[in-house]
Parts: structure tokens; sequence; C-alpha cells
């Protein structure tokens, strides 16, 4: 549990540092941003 919650927090900050340079590099990232709205959905249901 402490694994999944330190890669959560990990996940957490970097994910949109990383969504924010390749939103502001690319005009239009469809499969990422699928990808992006996907994810943090899965991963914060279980957490709160």
């Amino acid at each position: 549990m402490l694994l999944i919650t330190t890669y959560d927090k990990i996940s957490n900050t970097i994910k949109p540092q990383i969504y924010e340079s390749i939103y502001h590099t690319l005009p239009t990232p469809p499969l990422f941003t699928h990808f992006w709205q996907k994810t943090p959905a899965e991963s914060n249901a279980p957490t709160k």
C-alpha cells in the first residue's frame, strides 16, 4: 500500500507538469488527452 501511495503522489506531481509541457507543445494531442482524462479518475478513485 505504501508503494502505491508513493507512486500515486509522484504521478500526481509529475504528470500535470508533463501534460502541461506536451499540451503547450502540441496543438491537439488526442491520444494523450484521452490517456490524461482516463488515468486520474482510475488512480484517484480508490483513494478518495
